[in-house]
C-alpha cells in the first residue's frame, strides 16, 4: 500500500482537474491518497467529488478548517 499527498496553493483551472483525474488514475487499489488544499474556495469540490468516483475513490474523510484550509484523505477501492 502506498501513500499519495497533493498539495493545492492556488486556484485551479480546468487542464489542472484533468490533470488530477490522470493523477488519480497511476494510483493502485488500496493506497492512500491525501488532498491538502490551502484554501477551499480554490477548488470546486463538486469537481473532485466527480473525479473521486469516476477513479473509483471512496471519501474517508473531509475537513474544513475555520481559516478555510481542507484536507480530503480517500482510497481507491477496485
Amino acid at each position: 500500500m502506498s501513500n499519495y499527498i497533493m498539495n493545492v496553493k492556488k486556484e485551479l483551472t480546468k487542464d489542472e482537474y484533468g490533470n488530477i483525474h490522470d493523477y488519480l488514475g497511476v494510483i493502485d487499489v488500496n493506497d492512500n491518497f491525501t488532498m491538502n488544499i490551502e484554501n477551499k474556495n480554490l477548488i470546486n469540490l463538486e469537481m473532485i467529488n466527480q473525479i473521486f468516483e469516476e477513479n473509483n475513490f471512496v471519501k474517508i474523510k473531509e475537513q474544513i478548517n475555520e481559516n478555510g484550509s481542507c484536507i480530503i484523505e480517500a482510497n481507491k477501492v477496485y
